[in-house]
C-alpha cells in the first residue's frame, strides 16, 4: 500500500465476520466524508453498498459488484449535491 494511501486512514472501524445474506439489508455505524470497503464475495452473484444516502432515502451512491462479470460500478445517477443530512451506509 503506497504510503500516502496509509497516511489517510485513522480511527479504523471493522466489521470481521459480517455475513449479509441474499436479499437482506443492514445499517451501519458508520460515518465520515471517507470509507474504504473490503468485502468479501462468498459466492457469484451482485453484492452492493449505498453510500452517502440522505435520511430519506432519496439522494444515495450505489456501488455494486457483479462477481459473474468482474465488473465494479459506482451509480452515481441518485448522489445527491443538496443540504439533506447523511445517513448511515446500507448494505444489501
Amino acid at each position: 500500500m503506497p504510503e500516502e494511501l496509509e497516511q489517510l486512514r485513522f480511527d479504523p472501524l471493522g466489521f470481521e465476520g459480517l455475513t449479509i445474506k441474499s436479499g437482506e439489508q443492514r445499517t451501519l455505524d458508520v460515518s465520515g466524508d471517507s470509507l474504504e470497503l473490503q468485502v468479501e464475495v462468498a459466492s457469484p452473484g451482485t453484492v452492493g453498498v449505498s453510500v452517502c444516502a440522505s435520511l430519506d432515502g432519496d439522494e444515495a451512491t450505489r456501488i455494486s459488484y457483479d462477481a459473474r462479470m468482474g465488473l465494479l460500478r459506482v451509480d452515481t445517477r441518485r448522489s445527491g449535491t443538496g443540504p439533506k443530512r447523511w445517513k448511515r451506509p446500507r448494505c444489501g
